[in-house]
């Protein structure tokens, strides 16, 4: 199969797709920034611990107001 036959089987293919997830990894093989996808952050195995840890926090009422916060920074910076 020559370059134009492959090219022009690979737009047809693309052209009839409604398969959005093959849509999105056909962008990201071929670099196009996707601004939906860029934006996102993956998350590392301590960053998802954490969360997890302060969310059960949150969920158990350890939490304090925002001005009991802004008192507590403000002892801290004296």
């Amino acid at each position: 199969m020559s370059v134009a036959e492959l090219k022009s089987n690979i737009i047809n293919q693309i052209s009839t797709t409604e398969d959005l997830i093959k849509l999105e990894q056909i962008t990201e093989i071929l670099g196009i920034k996707n601004p939906k996808t860029e934006s996102i952050y993956v998350f590392n195995p301590e960053q998802r611990k954490q969360i997890l840890k302060s969310l059960d926090q949150v969920a158990a009422g350890n939490v304090m107001s925002e001005e009991e916060a802004e008192r507590d920074i403000q002892k801290w910076l004296e």
